[in-house]
């Protein structure tokens, strides 16, 4: 796959990569990975929180169920 970058982009590449010691491609490469580790990682984050709302939500309809039986029944 090829992609496309800005000249800024590939200017902060090549300083980087310079830097770091390390070819260009391995540093584009590094930094996808850990992108795109970061992104699972939120897409993880964004399902256990939808699953604690809906768990949270469910607890309070049933603690409102047994409010209201509770004040039916006494």
């Amino acid at each position: 796959m090829e992609v496309e970058i800005s000249k800024e982009i590939d200017k902060e590449l090549e300083e980087t990569s310079r830097f770091m010691g390390i070819r260009k491609k391995v540093l584009v490469s590094q930094a996808l990975e850990l992108y795109l580790d970061n992104l699972k990682r939120l897409r993880e984050f964004k399902r256990e929180t939808k699953a604690w709302e809906e768990l949270g939500y469910q607890s309070l309809l049933n603690f409102e169920k047994k409010l209201w039986k509770k004040e039916k029944s006494g």
